[in-house]
């Protein structure tokens, strides 16, 4: 190689007796004409050396080797006889740089396997040359090496580096750095979720994104997770969901790939939260609603987080209902009204559509009345009015006569209304019978006589002054209770004896809300007599100055008759 210093050894013999004159070398000699000697030629005159002994030694040193110096070499040998001469065969002379030297490894810098580095030449080194190894410029004394190889057992990410290798004794002659990079198969393996906090349904985009450390670079998949299975969503490192729905809620996991292994992440819970839908009441029981009854309502919405509940009856929210059931026991016709409930979470409330609780009773609050102008006198036209509360309406009113002179009831009549020509045969005590699909009752009697007025006998007025003293007790008791009933704020939530129609006692667990089965037992209808019967009657009828009426709670005909008899 350029600057380096040559030395060509060579040898000879010769016959005894006869003496060599002269060894020199020449290049490139041509046939017929002297070869020159180098230490002539002005290039090689001062870098050429012969050996001193030129009887058997023809060897030859050339220093400061220069790429001009690339060319045929041959050795003249001279004796002391002119026609005894020999020139030797050419000897070929290269110059080439430095050698190179490359450092080669085994294979794939793997995480955990073992890489073997190796210092190779493009020319022959010679033997037993010794190798040394240098990571990132500084010397390796304590690396394990096997034939001159490197070896790195278990690879790991501190074996990284730029490895050298160097022939000892040729120090500035060195192999160019190879890097090492260990591979490993994708780890630490995690996901993110973009916009942070809360998801909302509709959100314009949601983003998730896969991460994981691996060499090479990993390749990622999206999956989403359904109880044992996983199906297959995107194949990209980040899966965007445009305008996102309930429908998108679930669990989602990434998997890392590379030529090495694969990794995956721990689930993601992607949860789309919403304002509460689809509101709906279920009532039971779902078939006809008969007094006495208990009546359970629930709420029903789909919403994300769930929804809390309030209920509202005839428009007017029941403060001490706010679970999703609703719960009334022992119903009453007063129970009757438009329900619906609302939902709300966070994100918004929504209201179900009205559901309509009819309740059904059989007649209740019968009574009889006689309407008359004037004294009744024989001959004068009788009205009899009966009226009842019922649902479903009254179906047919019945009118019953007893007389003094008879022990038997004998129907007089149907309909509403009995009207009849007041004679002895009129003569009586009258009562009606309310009757609908569910039941029928019997008014209290009332008795027709042509004194110029009602007869009483003693156990009628024994009925009614218990009835005025009942109503009087009922007007004081609807007093307090007005001042006690809940009004737009519903403050008083309670339904004991007394209580409001319109009060509610939410007693009961988490689920249910129970109203209190204790009833008023004076149930008395809080209307106008007067107004009620006039508008009940035909267009003919003549009013009295007095309504006589008797006690409009249930009482056995048949004891008024035995009373009247006595």
């Amino acid at each position: 190689m350029p600057g380096s210093t040559v030395t060509i050894l060579c040898s000879f013999t010769h016959p005894a007796g006869l003496e060599v004159t002269k060894v020199f070398w020449s290049i490139n000699p041509k046939k017929g004409v002297t070869p020159t000697d180098l230490m002539m030629l002005q290039q090689y005159s001062d870098r050429v050396q012969y050996n001193s002994d030129i009887q058997e030694n023809c060897t030859m040193t050339l220093r400061d080797v220069r790429r001009t110096d690339i060319a045929s070499y041959h050795v003249k040998i001279e004796t002391s006889r002119s026609t005894e001469k020999w020139l030797s065969s050419p000897v070929l002379f290269t110059v080439r740089d430095a050698p190179v030297l490359a450092v080669q490894t085994s294979g794939p810098a793997v995480e955990g396997r073992d890489v073997k580095l190796s210092c190779v030449s493009d020319c022959a080194l010679r033997p037993n040359s010794r190798i040394m190894w240098e990571k990132d410029g500084h010397a390796m004394p304590d690396a394990h090496k096997y034939n001159e190889n490197l070896v790195l057992y278990n690879i790991r990410s501190g074996n990284e580096g730029a490895y050298t290798c160097i022939v000892e004794g040729q120090e500035n002659h060195r192999s160019s750095p190879l890097g090492i990079k260990v591979m490993y198969p994708p780890k630490n393996t995690y996901t993110s979720v973009r916009p942070v906090g809360d998801i909302l349904q509709g959100s314009a985009q949601v983003s998730l994104r896969c991460y994981s450390d691996a060499v090479p670079p990993a390749r990622y998949t999206w999956y989403r997770r359904t109880g044992e299975t996983s199906s297959l969503v995107v194949s990209d490192k980040i899966y965007r969901i445009a305008h996102i729905t309930s429908e998108h809620s679930g669990y989602y996991y990434c998997t890392a790939t590379n030529v090495y292994g694969s990794n995956n992440s721990t689930d993601l819970h992607v949860n789309v939260q919403y304002p509460p839908k689809t509101t709906l009441i279920l009532i039971s029981p779902i078939a006809e609603v008969l007094e006495g009854d208990t009546v359970i309502m629930s709420c029903r919405s789909d919403a994300n987080p769930p929804a809390s509940f309030a209920w509202y009856w005839k428009g007017n929210r029941v403060q001490a209902a706010k679970q999703k059931n609703y719960s009334l026991i022992a119903v009453r016709s007063e129970d009757t009204g438009d329900y619906y409930c609302q939902a709300q979470n966070k994100h918004g409330d929504r209201n179900s559509t009205l559901i309509h609780l009819n309740v059904l009773y059989p007649p209740k609050r019968t009574s009889a009345f006689l309407f008359h102008k004037g004294d009744l006198n024989e001959g004068t036209s009788v009205i009899l009015s009966c009226n009842s509360n019922a649902n479903p309406p009254v179906e047919n009113y019945t009118w019953y006569k007893k007389t003094s002179a008879s022990t038997e009831v004998t129907q007089t009549g149907s309909g509403q209304f009995n009207t009849f020509t007041l004679s002895p045969d009129t003569v009586g005590v009258y009562h009606c019978e309310a009757k609908n699909s569910l039941g029928t009752q019997d008014s209290a009697a009332i008795e027709v006589s042509a004194s110029g007025q009602v007869q009483w006998q003693t156990a009628t007025l024994c009925v009614l002054g218990a009835i005025v003293a009942v109503q009087t007790l009922t007007i004081v008791l609807i007093h307090c209770r007005r001042k006690r009933s809940f009004g737009a704020d519903y403050g008083d939530t309670g339904r004991n004896a007394g209580d409001s129609v319109t009060g509610r006692n939410t007693e009961g667990d988490d689920d249910y809300v129970n109203n209190d089965q204790r009833r008023n037992s004076l149930d008395i209808p809080m209307v106008s007599l007067q107004s009620s019967v006039l508008r009940s009657l035909p267009n003919n009828a003549h009013t009295d100055d007095v309504y006589q009426s008797l006690n409009p709670n249930t009482i056995e005909p048949n004891a008024v008759y035995h009373s009247l008899r006595a």
